[in-house]
């Protein structure tokens, strides 16, 4: 019965792992322990593999999780380098400063997945840079 809760959580994920973990714990119990077709268990080794079952389960299913994550920041480190190779580019290009400022601006919102940024130029050019800040919007 750990052979289906394996490849549930391979497939499927945590969750399908952890719901093929519950299916096959009770059926265990329902089909393979005395009395049969209750949820009662009255032996001790019963009750000891049901666990075991359970924890099979359970780290497989937090194994099976460890590539889909690490897929997941993968794709968000792909992300956040294309974002970093569009504003470059622009640069390189020689485009015109508002329409790099809008992009980096645009950029650094998506990323933040803030509802919106605006970019303050200093004052001075020999004056020392302003530490950036992040304040929520005015309301």
């Amino acid at each position: 019965m750990a052979l289906p809760v394996l490849l549930a959580a391979v497939i499927g994920g945590w969750k399908a792992g952890a719901l093929f973990r519950l299916v096959a714990t009770l059926s265990f119990d329902f089909f393979f322990t005395r009395p049969y077709g209750s949820l009662a268990m009255t032996s001790r080794e019963d009750t000891q593999t049901a666990i075991a079952l359970l924890l099979v389960g359970s780290v497989a299913g937090l194994l099976a999780a460890r590539p889909q994550r690490a897929t997941a920041d993968a794709r968000s480190g792909h992300s956040s380098v294309q974002r970093i190779h569009r504003v470059t580019q622009m640069i390189a290009n020689g485009d015109d400063t508002a329409r790099v400022t809008d992009a980096v601006r645009q950029e650094i919102t998506e990323l933040l997945s803030a509802k919106g940024c605006r970019f303050e130029p200093g004052t001075a050019i020999d004056s020392p840079p302003a530490v950036p800040r992040i304040e929520p919007p005015a309301r």
